[in-house]
């Protein structure tokens, strides 16, 4: 059960920790970002794995990470496709060349000290109920005489 909620609670550390922020006009993709691509309308894009070709129709949101940014183009690994279509089951190291359009959006995942503030103020509020709590179970427990 410890194990189980240390996972848990790593996890909901490392996710609320960041948040995905629009990419600046003169920011460099750094290798290993992981990014949102929003398409204004869906499109249809393929992916690859080695030789394979995988047809990902009607592609609204990909989410990735970036392997290699030159000019216009993203190389991205792809960790997640949204649609309202079914789409294939993409390998792990599957391939998405992609050049976003001038009305795409592009968002990066940054630290977010707004959340982490927020996180750390409710781990400080449950960590003060749980003290007070464990005190008045405590002080119930003790016989008065």
């Amino acid at each position: 059960m410890r194990k189980f909620l240390g996972v848990v609670s790593s996890i909901a550390v490392l996710t609320s920790c960041s948040s995905y922020y629009p990419v600046r006009a003169e920011e460099q993709l750094a290798p290993a970002s992981t990014i949102t691509l929003t398409f204004a309308s869906p499109r249809d894009l393929e992916a690859t794995r080695d030789t394979v070709v995988y047809a990902l129709p009607a592609v609204e949101k990909v989410y990735g990470e970036v392997e290699r940014a030159a000019a216009d183009t993203l190389v991205l690994r792809i960790l997640l496709v949204e649609s309202d279509r079914r789409q294939p089951v993409l390998p792990d190291d599957a391939r998405l060349t992609v050049v976003p359009g001038a009305t795409d959006r592009v968002a990066i995942r940054r630290f977010s000290s707004r959340k982490t503030n927020g996180l750390i103020a409710g781990v400080a509020v449950l960590g003060a109920i749980v003290i007070f709590l464990a005190t008045l179970e405590f002080s119930a427990a003790e016989p008065s005489y």
